[in-house]
């Protein structure tokens, strides 16, 4: 049943806004955490003609932004850490995007389902939900399904007590039982 009325949803027309412009940035932090806290750009070599693809935010504190020519971001921040993007160019974005909601669906599926056997906090729900991913990257994993929980407790599907947290204990509320 929650298999239809995902398709349902997804064949539903709707605008979806997603703020990806440190995607890249994260992506990198994952493959390299000593990253992490840095100022990072990711789009090219200082010298390189290009653009910025990604700014961490302690880039961005710096003037830094997305579009950006590599040569101005490197006035701005000749300190900061540039590396080249990764892959090929995505030709069909859509493609992307419909696979990267609909992955984005399925996580929350999973959320609701380890809620459905008992409450649980983020580390119990990414321990049953993230079964198939290494476990160094369950940090990262953590704060995926918080920006769940987050959006499910906003939504009245989920509760838990006092405002989202990492250290908290969720539930499904009682309009979702």
């Amino acid at each position: 049943m929650a298999l239809v009325g995902l398709k349902m949803a997804l064949a539903a027309p709707r605008i979806c806004c997603l703020d990806l412009d440190t995607f890249f940035v994260s992506v990198e932090r994952l493959l390299d955490p000593r990253l992490l806290g840095k100022p990072v750009v990711v789009g090219g070599l200082p010298g390189q003609r290009g653009v910025v693809t990604a700014a961490s935010y302690e880039v961005r504190a710096l003037g830094v932004r997305s579009g950006m020519s590599l040569k101005q971001a490197f006035e701005l921040a000749p300190n900061a850490i540039y590396l080249p993007t990764h892959g090929p160019a995505i030709t069909d974005p859509k493609t992307h995007v419909r696979a990267f909601i609909e992955h984005r669906q399925e996580r929350r599926v999973a959320i609701l389902r380890r809620l459905r056997r008992s409450e649980a906090t983020v580390r119990e729900i990414v321990q049953a939900v993230y079964t198939d991913v290494s476990t160094g990257l369950h940090g990262a994993a953590g704060l995926s399904v918080l920006a769940h929980l987050i959006d499910l407790v906003d939504s009245g599907e989920v509760a838990c007590d006092g405002p989202p947290a990492l250290d908290r204990r969720y539930r499904l509320s009682a309009q979702t039982k």
